[in-house]
């Protein structure tokens, strides 16, 4: 009989992407050959249902409202009672508030999982009331889940409950064959640095926008978010030509971008960038890297100097220094992209998370 799972969190596919909905995808799937069977439970703009994305079971309920990023359903507490007791084993992803609520209230009898994605960085004053129901959560949870060593040892709340962390990194298993489009359809003739993302506040994709401005090189964005008219407006403003904004693309014109970049960026200057799944989605393409040192898991996915470049935050200087060292060179590109590829292969892979994550389901089981 299957360990049945139920995987928690505010957004999943295909209403929203992003790389924390690619995490819960890749762990669903990926623990799903060792036995274990997964649901997604996710508030919908369209209210409750039952579907299957590539694989995954998903159960939403209806969402209500957003507040500084929390989403939250009024008519939530009946469908989590129902789903909790489904499981044999909760995996709660954070942060997410509303769910620290609904472990409070549904009175929560099942062992838990908490995986740790990133601190809570931007609301500083909200934190002072939510912290006692935010600490109440971690103090019940079996294990707390951290993505990266350098997370677990930076962050501040996984400190205090070190003795119940451990370290998962997230991985990703490859797509199917898929035939790769031409990048004339995305009328790029030129080198390009590619930014795969929501484009959020924290992606601090304004320093890219500066380090591309007059540049021999290009930077294509693809993916959508709350931050693209500002930056659309910012890139318009300072007359920079060479910024392309995708918008959403479809996995396979992804992976066509992935496969006619020069190098891969992430400039995000936050904590809130825990990890950074499109720098391991270059890896396994065999791409060179290109990110910032905040202190997060991405400089541990991105090895100065072995798998690409790691700059200082915040610097348009910075980052157009690292992309002009990379992208006119192919023997530079080769070397980082081969030392990424490895790395990818031995730390991130898909089989490795899901093995990983079915251990552990059973350990605290056992």
């Amino acid at each position: 009989m299957a360990l049945r799972v139920l995987q928690v969190y505010r957004t999943f596919f295909p209403e929203s992407q992003g790389g924390l909905e690619e995490a819960i995808f890749q762990i669903a799937k990926n623990t799903r050959i060792c036995g274990v069977e997964c649901i997604v439970l996710v508030p919908h703009n369209a209210g409750e249902k039952r579907f299957d994305y590539q694989g995954v079971s998903v159960q939403t309920y209806k969402r209500h409202g957003e507040v500084a990023s929390c989403d939250w359903s009024a008519t939530a507490l009946p469908i989590f009672r129902r789903m909790f007791e489904w499981a044999d084993l909760i995996n709660f992803h954070f942060p997410w508030p509303f769910a620290d609520l609904m472990i409070l209230l549904a009175d929560i009898r099942k062992p838990y999982v908490v995986t740790y994605h990133s601190d809570i960085v931007r609301q500083k004053v909200l934190m002072l009331a939510y912290k006692p129901l935010m600490y109440r959560m971690l103090k019940g949870a079996q294990r707390l889940v951290a993505t990266s060593p350098s997370y677990a040892q930076s962050s501040p709340v996984l400190r205090r409950y070190d003795q119940k962390v451990s370290v998962i990194p997230l991985g990703l298993s490859e797509p199917k064959e898929f035939e790769t489009r031409s990048i004339r359809l995305f009328n790029l003739t030129r080198p390009f640095i590619l930014f795969v993302g929501v484009l959020r506040y924290y992606k601090s994709l304004e320093y890219l926008i500066q380090a591309a401005q007059g540049s021999a090189f290009d930077v294509v964005i693809a993916g959508d978010g709350p931050e693209r008219k500002r930056l659309e407006g910012l890139a318009d403003s300072q007359g920079v030509k060479n910024v392309t904004f995708l918008g959403q693309v479809t996995d396979q014109e992804k992976y066509s971008l992935y496969h006619y970049c020069s190098a891969v960026v992430l400039p995000s200057a936050e904590r809130s960038e825990a990890f950074g799944v499109t720098l391991i989605e270059g890896a396994m393409c065999s791409k060179p890297l290109i990110s910032c040192e905040i202190g997060t898991g991405t400089s541990y996915v991105n090895l100065d100097g072995i798998t690409g470049v790691v700059v200082k935050k915040k610097s348009a200087k910075a980052l157009r220094d690292a992309i002009e060292s990379i992208v006119f060179s192919e023997g530079v590109i080769k070397r980082y992209g081969v030392a990424a590829r490895r790395r990818y292969e031995n730390l991130f892979s898909g089989d490795a998370l899901g093995l990983k994550y079915a251990e552990l389901y059973r350990s605290l089981l056992n």
